[in-house]
């Protein structure tokens, strides 16, 4: 079962994974709560209810999961962050280090 990952389901249900998404992205210097399910198709096209969120950005970027009032979390730049049974139904992006950056998000 190497590659496979059991979560726990929105009903309650352990489930074995092993789909993913992979998104690649620049994300423009100014951008504010960058709505990812909105602007990114392959972000939840294999995988409905990420609890698996790895993110890696260029620059430093702030994230909020699952709503704009949120706390943001900061992302260093060159840096890879991983946040491990954090229910990802959306993430909200923001970049204001002044130069554009370049995003890698792998769910699953």
């Amino acid at each position: 079962m190497s590659g496979l990952v059991i979560i726990q389901d929105p009903n309650g249900k352990a489930q074995v994974k092993d789909e993913y998404d992979s998104i690649e992205f620049t994300l423009n210097t100014g951008e504010t709560n960058y709505d990812l399910d909105t602007n990114q198709a392959n972000f939840k096209s294999n995988v409905e209810h990420p609890y698996y969120v790895e993110i890696f950005s260029t620059e430093e970027i702030s994230i909020k999961f699952n709503s704009t009032s949120n706390h943001s979390i900061t992302i260093q730049a060159d840096t890879l962050r991983v946040f491990d049974r954090q229910e990802a139904m959306n993430i909200y992006l923001t970049n204001a280090s002044g130069t554009n950056s370049n995003v890698k998000i792998y769910v699953k």
